[in-house]
Formats: structure tokens, C-alpha cells, sequence
């Protein structure tokens, strides 16, 4: 399937919206101000091919997404991602009622703010460039076999006492990471 048969999805603003249809096919996934929303379909599938969109550059659809990308912002009683998710990226910011990463989710980049009650990432997440969690104040700790080819981001995630032994990344920024006592040894 081409890019060109395919859709991107923007919600905004949709006060009453309390689901998606179980079968949903997209190429990107904005929903914005949907308070209503409480998960996403099982049947979600973001269409996205890494290998052709990094030989080709990033294609940006009409609403400033790229392909690959999925948005979730101010969705205030979310509380299910869908599991076995592929995208380029994930943003996820101000759901308050997540407070678990499904299953089998695979992300060139992950951005999670504003998430005061996530206290679980699954153990089979897998980023492959940049992670960023912000804010997400009841995540004590990270999934043991987590490596980020580039950049960690932890910032303000106060419940977070130790990185795992075999985390891997560039570049981190641990900012207001309170409870942190240390991190490993061979840090690579």
C-alpha cells in the first residue's frame, strides 16, 4: 500500500468522543482534547515503513505529522494504548489515567509528559532512538533490557531509584530524577 492511499487522523477537541472504531487503519493519529476517550482500538494499525521513510526523508502530511506518528494529548480518561503497536513515534501528554505501556510496542521514539499515574512500561518495549519521560512521578523503574540507541530523557520521574543494569544510550538527561541513588556500573 502507498502512502498516498493512506490517511492521517486528527481529533481535536471532541468532548463527547468515547471510542474509535475497533478496526482502524491510519498513517498518522492526532487526538487532542478528547476526555472522553478511555482506550484505543485493539484493531489499531499505523501504517509506516522505517526502511523507506529513511531512505526517502520524513514525509510530512497535511496537519504537520509524519508518517508513522501517533499523538495523544489531553485525553484525560485514557487509560489502554493498544497493544503490539508500531510507529515512528509515540507522544502521549497529559493522560492522566494511563497508568500502564501495553505489550509489544516497537517505537523509533517515545515521548511520555505529563503522566502522573504510569507506573509500568512493558518489559518488551522496545525505542530505538530517543526516549523522553517527563514528569511521570509513579514510574519506579524502567524495563530491565531497555536501550535507547540515542538520547534518555528522564525528567522529573521522582520514583525512579536505580537505571536497569544493561540500559544502553548516548546521551541522558536525568533532571529532577529525586529518588535515583545510582546508576550502573559499565554504563554503555
Amino acid at each position: 500500500t502507498s502512502c498516498e492511499e493512506l490517511h492521517e487522523l486528527v481529533i481535536e477537541n471532541c468532548f463527547a468522543l468515547e471510542e474509535l472504531p475497533e478496526l482502524i487503519t491510519v498513517s498518522a493519529l492526532l487526538l487532542d482534547g478528547c476526555p472522553g476517550l478511555t482506550r484505543l482500538p485493539a484493531g489499531l494499525r499505523v501504517v509506516y515503513d522505517d526502511v523507506k521513510q529513511m531512505q526517502q526523508g520524513a514525509q510530512i502530511l497535511k496537519y504537520g505529522l509524519e508518517v508513522g506518528d501517533v499523538t495523544l494529548r489531553d485525553c484525560e480518561v485514557l487509560e489502554a494504548l493498544t497493544s503490539g503497536l508500531r510507529a515512528r513515534q509515540l507522544v502521549v501528554e497529559n493522560c492522566f489515567s494511563l497508568t500502564a505501556m501495553p505489550q509489544h510496542v516497537t517505537l523509533e521514539r517515545l515521548v511520555m509528559r505529563g503522566l502522573a499515574s504510569l507506573s509500568s512500561l512493558a518489559h518488551d518495549l522496545v525505542v530505538h532512538v530517543d526516549m523522553e519521560l517527563t514528569d511521570c512521578m509513579a514510574l519506579a523503574e524502567l524495563p530491565n533490557e531497555i536501550h535507547v540507541e540515542k538520547t534518555l530523557k528522564l525528567r522529573g520521574c521522582s520514583s525512579i531509584t536505580e537505571l536497569p543494569a544493561s540500559i544502553s544510550f548516548r546521551v541522558a538527561d536525568l533532571r529532577g530524577c529525586t529518588s535515583l541513588r545510582r546508576l550502573p556500573t559499565g554504563i554503555h
